[in-house]
């Protein structure tokens, strides 16, 4: 089966940044390596010069004139917060830039223990040799211990080579050494103990003359305790995140399909007939289906099932349903891909061939300063209830505060149909009222008609997925199905 989805971003733009003899200009950069941290921006004489890092991710080299400079990078809080804006300051000081200075600045650290700091790491892109890339290692993950680093052929062992880097410890990092270039593989083990993988990342290549920082960082995913680490190599333009050969995909089925009967769901080999109905079977190893799930009720969540990342495709049928012919829906699953494939949509008792449709979500990390909500809309009752003058009615989402009257509120969204998808939302800690309403438009100041709302707590590192769905049937009343972790639910009291 041919691997697919491994990311290996190295060969793009990895020369120097101040170059060249006569060069009168210093360079920073920045990593954001804290897991739990939220995205990050960083900040230059006051100037913005690098938004929305995310996690593992980094900046291009910014170039300036030699001499002191402002750097500030701060962590960005969710929109609802009242902190000082200076408070999500994690590094704020002047820095002095001598001609041709390059300083990488990696956040490590962990937000929910208040320990982020700043790693300041001086870097020389210029006059590497021909043939050559110049490397160098950091240690960002707090809970793995002191690790070698080897970079060798594809082909050959670890037990028969030298490393790299020994004995490299958490917040510690190496000097700059040459390497020949072009394919390589980097093996990250326990220090001392070549037995030990960590991190195997296959054959890679190593841009000729470039300049490479590579960061051994904390794997955030759902296979943390068997693959701890991960690696984000600094090219000069940006970040190129590197996973374990042997990562792997994880997919879940959900059936958001209202009616009363249950749906079969096989993921099968892209070799299996999209139509042709499949006995609900345990798999046979090696076999063409690799996942069966017989008889999904209504509102059933499966568990994460690990593949290797591939295509496939997703077979639903109607259980108990000989006449109704199956569908299949293809899906690519990359490596380290947490992936949710809902079904929804009706069968109707006189189909012959099953009619769900089926729309995937990828999953998020935690961030221990915010609770993450997203809301997807699944329910056929929504829409219909928009269907009868649909240029005036539409369907809307509020955000609240807990039981607050939407005469005083504006939408969050407008627009909501049935597949549509907010994307994870930021709030902090506390209770929300989440509400989907239906405004007339054309009535100027009508209150909109609710359809579904509940009181809704969230926590800080929470990840909440609510799907709004329909009772039985796919009429009203409207539903939540909480997909990831369970919120506090509740009614407002009456007035």
């Amino acid at each position: 089966m041919k691997r697919v989805g491994l990311l290996v971003l190295l060969a793009l733009g990895a020369g120097g940044c101040v170059s060249g003899d006569s060069a009168s200009s210093g360079a920073v950069r920045v990593l954001n390596a804290v897991p739990d941290a939220p995205r990050m921006s960083m900040y230059v004489d006051n100037r913005l010069k690098a938004a929305n890092i995310d996690y593992r991710n980094g900046s291009a080299w910014f170039a300036f004139a030699a001499g002191g400079h402002a750097i500030r990078i701060v962590e960005l809080l969710p929109p609802d917060a009242d902190a000082d804006p200076d408070e999500s300051a994690i590094f704020d000081a002047s820095l002095n830039f001598a001609v041709n200075d390059e300083i990488t600045l990696v956040a490590v650290g962990s937000a929910a223990a208040q320990t982020e700091e700043i790693l300041q790491i001086p870097t020389r892109t210029r006059g590497v040799p021909t043939g050559k890339t110049r490397l160098q290692v950091v240690h960002t993950a707090a809970a793995v211990p002191a690790v070698d680093v080897y970079v060798i052929a594809p082909d050959a062992l670890v037990s028969a080579s030298t490393p790299f880097a020994t004995g490299v410890a958490y917040k510690a990092w190496t000097p700059q050494a040459e390497v020949t270039g072009g394919n390589a593989r980097i093996v990250v083990t326990v220090a001392g103990n070549p037995t030990a993988v960590l991190l195997d990342s296959d054959q890679m290549y190593l841009t000729l003359e470039g300049t490479l920082l590579i960061a051994v960082v904390t794997n955030p995913g759902l296979d943390a305790a068997e693959r701890p680490v991960q690696l984000a190599v600094l090219t000069g333009t940006g970040v190129g995140a590197v996973l374990d050969t042997g990562t792997r995909s994880s997919l879940r089925l959900v059936n958001a399909s209202p009616g009363a009967y249950t749906l079969d769901a096989f993921v099968n080999q892209t070799s299996v007939d999209d139509s042709a109905r499949q006995a609900c079977d345990p798999p046979t190893p090696g076999g063409t289906t690799l996942v069966v799930r017989c008889a999904l009720a209504y509102q059933a969540i499966g568990p994460f099932d690990v593949l290797e990342p591939a295509n496939y495709e997703i077979k639903l049928q109607k259980s108990d349903a000989a006449g109704v012919t199956a569908r299949s829906f293809p899906v690519g699953l990359a490596a380290g891909l947490e992936l949710t494939a809902l079904a929804m949509g009706l069968v109707s008792d006189t189909a012959t061939t099953t009619e769900v449709t089926l729309q995937s979500y990828a999953s998020t990390r935690r961030v221990a300063t915010a609770g993450q909500l997203r809301l997807i809309d699944v329910s056929l009752a929504g829409d219909a209830a928009v269907a009868g003058d649909p240029t005036t009615d539409r369907l809307e989402y509020y955000i609240t505060p807990a039981c607050a009257a939407l005469d005083a509120e504006d939408p969050d969204f407008t627009g909501v149909r049935r597949g549509s998808d907010t994307g994870y939302l930021f709030y902090e800690a506390g209770n929300y009222q989440v509400t989907l309403a239906k405004a007339d438009t054309a009535t100027p100041d009508a209150v909109p008609t609710v359809l579904l709302t509940k009181r809704v707590t969230l926590a800080a590192s929470g990840i909440y997925t609510l799907a709004i769905t329909d009772s039985v049937g796919g009429v009203q009343p409207l539903q939540f199905l909480s997909l990831d972790d369970d919120p506090a639910l509740a009614d407002c009291p009456a007035p």
